[in-house]
């Protein structure tokens, strides 16, 4: 069986609230991504909450722990096809 593997550095929207940066203008071409590679796996990086309940993982379940900071916290997760 083969697997295809994605590394995703989400850039955490705590950091940018405001501007091109913040998640939600940045939330399209996410899903965009994802559903042009369709990855069996997500390793992420700088996932929050509301990253995490994004619909551009709408088709994963994910696994992994919560890390907390001074800014926000995050997830550094492994997302996966519910499918397989």
């Amino acid at each position: 069986m083969t697997y295809t593997i994605m590394s995703l550095n989400c850039l955490t929207e705590h950091l940018y609230s405001y501007g091109n940066m913040h998640f939600q203008k940045r939330e399209t071409a996410l899903k965009g991504l994802i559903s042009q590679e369709k990855p069996d796996l997500i390793a992420a990086q700088e996932v929050s909450k509301t990253i995490q309940n994004s619909s551009a993982f709408s088709s994963y379940k994910m696994v992994g722990k919560q890390r907390g900071s001074l800014v926000a916290n995050e997830y550094v997760p492994i997302f996966f096809l519910k499918e397989r």
